[in-house]
C-alpha cells in the first residue's frame, strides 16, 4: 500500500489542483471555445491520471479522474474520452480497494458514454475483463447520444446506405453508420451470389467509433445479382440489430462482365484482399463445403398432363366435307412437356418449351386430297412431321415468382408465353352406317350401329379431331415446391389462345420436376 505521507501529499495536491481548475472553468464559461477547451482539459487530466496510475500514485490517479468525472457531468460532455477516463477510474479502484461492485459502476457508465469503450490491453486482467463483460450486459444506451457519422439519434439500430448496383469482378465496399450508444462489438456481412443458398460471411472492421467498413470479395460479385445482409453483434454474439436477413436480402444487380473472375481464395481477384476494408479479406472468400455454391443459372423441367379444350366452331380434320362443329368443350388427352431454359435471378426465368400431346393414332389416309394442304403451317403433317403420333407446341414461356422465397420456401409465379403448333381436340361425329347406294360406310366397319328414331336410320360413331393453331399465346400460374438443392415440384395451369388456322381456347393442367443446375 502507498505511504501514508504520501497519500496525504498526493490528496492535498489534488485538492489545490480541483480549486485552481474550478475557478479556472468558471472564468472560462464566457469563451465561444469552452466546450472544445473542456473536453481538453478532460484529456489533460486522464492523460495525467494514467502516469500517476503507472507510477503507483493511486491516490492521486483517481483524484484526477474524479475532477474529469465531475467537469464532464457539469458540462454534459459524454464521447470516447469521458469513457476512458471512466473505464481509468475503475481500473485504480479496483487496484486500490478490490471493489468489483465499484468498478463495475465505473465501466457501466464508460459503455453508456461510448458503447465501444474498452480496457486498454495493458491493464486487462481476467478480472477486469469479466467486469467489463457485466458492465456491458447492464449499461443502458446513453440518450445524449450525438449521432456519430450517421447523424442519428437511434440507439437500438443502425444504417446502412443500401448497394443497388455493382460492377461485375469488382470488390463491393459495404458501410454501416452506428450510433455511439449501440453496444457493438462485431459486424458481419453475409453475402451470396444469386443461384446460390448458403451465405458467405465477410467480417467489417471498425474504422471509427461509428463506422464499420468491409468488402465483398471480387469474385462473388459475378453471376446476375448479389444478395446480402448486414448484423450487428454485442460481445455473446447476439444480434442487436440487422439491415435484411437471410429470407429477404438486399439485392445488388451486378452489371457488366467479371472476366477471368478473380482468384478470391488468394485475395487475387480484383484486390480482393484489400485489408483497409476495400477489398474484403481473403481469409473470407473461400467458398463453403459442399453443393451449396455451385451456381444455378439453367433449369429443366419434365412433367405431363391433360388439357381441355372450348371449340367455338371448325372443321373436322378427317371427315371436313358437309360437317360443322358444334360450339363446346372438347377433351385433348394427355400430354408431355419438356421446358428448358435460363434462371435469370431469383424472380424470373425464361425457357424454351416443347408441349408432345399423345394420343391415339388418326388415320389421316382418309383425310380428303383437297384438304391435306402443302407445307407448315398448313400441313397436315403430326407433330412438325416429327413421325410422332399425336401434335406438338414449341414455345417460349416467362415466369416471374411473387417472392424470392429460400431453401424450403414453396414460391408462387405468374407465366406469360406464345408459340407455334398444333393442339388436336377430339370429337365424336354421327356418321350413317349406308352410304347412299346401299352399300356400308366404310367408316363404321366394327363399330356398333344404332337406330335414329325420328328418321329410321341407321348410324355410327366415329372419333375426328379438331387441329387447332398453328400460332398461339397463353396466359398462367403455378406453384414451385422445393424437394432439395436443386429439385423443385411444379404444379402448373396454362390458358392457351390458339389461332392462325382454327380456332380453340384450352387450358393445360400440368405436373412435374425442376432439376436447376
Amino acid at each position: 500500500m502507498v505511504h501514508k505521507s504520501l497519500i496525504r501529499a498526493g490528496l492535498a495536491s489534488a485538492y489545490i489542483r480541483v480549486a485552481s481548475l474550478g475557478a479556472l472553468t468558471l472564468a472560462m464559461t464566457a469563451l465561444p471555445s469552452v466546450a472544445f477547451a473542456q473536453e481538453d482539459q478532460i484529456q489533460s487530466l486522464l492523460d495525467s491520471a494514467i502516469e500517476d496510475y503507472d507510477l503507483v500514485m493511486v491516490e492521486d490517479a483517481e483524484a484526477k479522474l474524479l475532477e474529469a468525472v465531475e467537469i464532464a457531468k457539469t458540462k454534459g460532455i459524454s464521447g470516447p474520452t469521458v469513457a476512458k477516463v471512466y473505464v481509468m477510474l475503475g481500473i485504480v479502484r479496483f487496484a486500490n480497494n478490490r471493489d468489483a461492485a465499484e468498478t463495475k459502476r465505473s465501466f457501466i457508465s464508460a459503455v453508456e458514454a461510448d458503447a465501444s469503450a474498452e480496457i486498454d490491453s495493458v491493464y486487462q486482467t481476467p478480472e477486469l475483463n469479466e467486469i467489463m463483460d457485466e458492465a456491458r450486459a447492464e449499461a443502458k444506451p446513453s440518450s445524449s447520444n450525438n449521432g456519430g457519422d450517421n447523424g442519428g439519434g437511434d440507439a437500438s439500430s443502425f444504417k446502412h446506405p443500401a448497394i443497388t448496383t455493382a460492377d461485375a469482378g469488382q470488390p463491393l465496399t459495404i458501410e454501416a453508420f452506428v450510433p455511439e450508444s449501440m453496444p457493438v462489438f462485431r459486424m458481419v456481412v453475409h453475402h451470396r451470389r444469386f443461384g446460390e443458398e448458403a451465405y458467405v460471411s465477410t467480417e467489417m472492421k471498425p474504422t471509427s467509433t461509428t463506422r464499420f467498413a468491409g468488402a465483398i470479395p471480387s469474385n462473388k460479385v459475378t453471376s446476375s445479382q448479389l444478395e446480402y445482409y448486414i448484423e450487428a453483434l454485442d460481445r455473446g454474439g447476439n444480434v442487436l440489430a440487422s439491415q435484411g436477413t437471410d429470407s429477404d436480402p438486399l439485392v445488388a444487380v451486378i452489371l457488366g462482365s467479371d472476366g477471368s473472375g478473380g482468384d478470391g481464395d488468394n485475395g487475387n481477384g480484383g484486390d480482393g484482399n484489400g485489408g483497409d476494408g476495400n477489398g474484403g479479406d481473403g481469409n473470407n472468400t473461400e467458398l463453403p463445403d459442399g453443393e451449396d455454391q455451385e451456381t444455378k443459372n439453367v433449369y429443366v423441367t419434365l412433367g405431363g398432363g391433360s388439357d381441355v379444350g372450348f371449340l367455338p366452331g371448325g372443321t373436322p380434320t378427317a371427315n371436313p366435307v358437309g360437317r360443322e362443329v358444334q360450339p363446346g368443350i372438347a377433351p385433348a388427352f394427355g400430354h408431355g412437356l419438356l421446358d428448358l431454359g435460363w434462371i435469370i435471378n431469383t424472380t424470373m426465368r425464361l425457357g424454351l418449351y416443347f408441349r408432345w400431346q399423345f394420343s391415339p393414332a388418326q388415320d389421316f389416309a382418309l383425310v380428303p386430297e383437297e384438304s391435306k394442304g402443302g407445307s407448315f403451317p398448313q400441313t397436315k403433317d403430326e407433330c412438325f412431321g416429327f413421325g410422332l403420333p399425336g401434335d406438338c407446341l414449341l414455345g417460349l414461356k416467362y415466369k416471374y415468382f411473387f417472392s424470392k422465397g429460400g431453401a424450403s420456401s414453396v414460391r408462387f409465379y405468374s407465366s406469360v408465353g406464345l408459340g407455334v403448333g398444333r393442339v388436336r381436340n377430339w370429337l365424336r361425329l354421327r356418321e350413317v352406317a349406308k352410304l347412299s347406294d346401299g352399300s356400308n360406310n366404310p367408316n363404321c366397319e366394327g363399330k356398333s350401329t344404332l337406330i335414329d328414331p325420328a328418321q329410321g336410320t341407321e348410324y355410327c360413331y366415329i372419333r375426328d379431331t379438331v387441329r387447332t393453331g398453328w400460332g398461339h399465346f397463353g396466359l398462367g400460374a403455378g406453384v414451385a415446391v422445393p424437394l432439395g438443392k436443386f429439385v423443385e415440384f411444379n404444379a402448373d395451369t396454362y390458358l392457351m389462345f390458339l389461332t392462325l388456322d382454327q380456332t380453340s381456347i384450352n387450358l393445360d393442367g400440368t405436373v412435374g420436376f425442376t432439376f436447376k443446375f
